[in-house]
């Protein structure tokens, strides 16, 4: 019953967690589908112990229905009978109000676990990783030369378009300076 609940709210109970210790989001992804598995290979068995069990316990009851038919008058067996009912009724209400508890639970710890993982997609999207710096002058570094410098001393900066019009005007300047000089060095 808890599990099936789980499966169906999509929900990972504490114990068939895996524990996922780099911190990657891929590992995540697959400890959870494996996390998934878990919890449906593992209903599945529960649910065949439970038609096996559910077998004996039918066969048992007839047993002692039969045998207590023969020992004891018809009204002493329903006293018995309704007593054992509202025990188990008891037990049963308890037991399904923990699993709702449960159920609570990891429904809250999934949502905190959707909202730590949006929040430290955002915090790794916007934060500048400049850890990896260490600024051995006396020279104050501004964020961008952090920025910089954190892509390593192998890295280009490029830009990302090239304007034609910003192009063409700066060939035109070039040739118009270069031109100036020839005819300057020609003239001397």
């Amino acid at each position: 019953m808890f599990l099936q609940k789980c499966k169906k709210l999509n929900l990972i109970p504490e114990g068939l967690r895996t524990k996922n210790t780099t911190n990657l989001l891929n590992s995540q992804q697959i400890l959870n589908k494996t996390s998934q598995k878990l919890r449906d290979n593992t209903l599945q068995q529960k649910y065949k112990q439970f038609q096996f069990i559910n077998k004996e316990l039918n066969t048992q009851e007839t047993i002692i229905k039969q045998y207590l038919s023969n020992i004891t008058s018809n009204d002493t067996l329903q006293n018995e009978l309704k007593w054992l009912n509202t025990y188990d009724k008891q037990f049963k209400e308890k037991l399904l109000k923990n699993q709702e508890k449960k159920i609570q639970k990891l429904i809250q710890q999934q949502r905190q676990t959707i909202i730590n993982e949006t929040t430290r997609t955002q915090n790794i999207n916007n934060t500048k990783k400049t850890d990896n710096v260490i600024n051995l002058s006396k020279i104050n570094l501004s964020e961008q030369h952090l920025s910089v410098l954190s892509k390593g001393l192998k890295f280009i900066p490029t830009q990302n378009k090239c304007g034609n019009i910003g192009l063409k005007s700066d060939r035109y300047v070039y040739f118009k300076k270069l031109t100036l000089e020839i005819s300057i060095v020609m003239m001397e």
